[in-house]
């Protein structure tokens, strides 16, 4: 089969729908405003791009250039987890926005989930060419990886020192972009991306404080 290198409108609809899936799980799974204020300017961002993909007939990179950072970027996210995890993340990220701590069990069915259902959707997108599954494809990379570094880097300056999960989100400023670059073929569009999503994840990460 080749190939499809665009989002034709029936694609667009159905991610569309999917993200309005994704957000709503968000706020149904968030422990307060936590989840929505670090993941969701990352999946409006992960929809915009889409819609403009869509609207610009975008041509999508190929298997081979997305695929193989694309598992490096989650290795580097399995080891970030790790850091979370063994550093009690879960405890202490909630009660920044005024929600109780996530178990431990929920912190990584929640975490092992996503990341199986954007290795998933990576594949089916860039190898069976279902394009309609972009957008958690662009989620990962928005919020998972670049948001991650941003968020976590905030976080410490907020707290004036280490907060959970800094040390390995630091390999993310430089694994985001080059991801986000590939899935977006430009870094000049890559870094408009990168501004508006920094802009409006610190944003809500300063409101939203409690």
């Amino acid at each position: 089969m080749p190939f499809v290198v665009t989002i034709d409108r029936r694609s667009f609809a159905l991610g569309s729908c999917i993200a309005i899936v994704m957000a709503g799980l968000l706020m149904v799974l968030s422990s307060g405003p936590s989840l929505v204020v670090s993941e969701m300017p990352g999946l409006v961002a992960a929809w915009l791009v889409f819609a403009w993909m869509h609207f610009r007939q975008f041509e999508l990179p190929s298997a081979g250039a997305v695929i193989p950072f694309f598992f490096i970027a989650m290795a580097v996210h399995f080891v970030h987890f790790a850091e979370q995890f063994t550093t009690g993340f879960a405890d202490r990220f909630p009660l920044l926005y005024g929600g109780a701590p996530y178990s431990a069990d929920q912190f990584v069915v929640f975490t092992m989930v996503s990341a199986a259902i954007s290795t998933l959707t990576c594949l089916a997108v860039y190898l069976r060419s279902a394009t309609f599954l972009l957008v958690p494809v662009l989620f990962f990379a928005f919020s998972s990886i670049y948001g991650s570094a941003i968020a976590q880097t905030w976080w410490s300056f907020e707290v004036q020192g280490y907060f959970p999960g800094l040390i390995t989100s630091l390999v993310n400023w430089l694994v985001g972009p080059i991801l986000i670059a590939i899935l977006l073929r430009d870094f000049r569009t890559a870094a408009c991306v990168m501004v508006s999503i920094a802009v409006a994840l610190m944003l809500c990460l300063a409101v939203f404080r409690v």
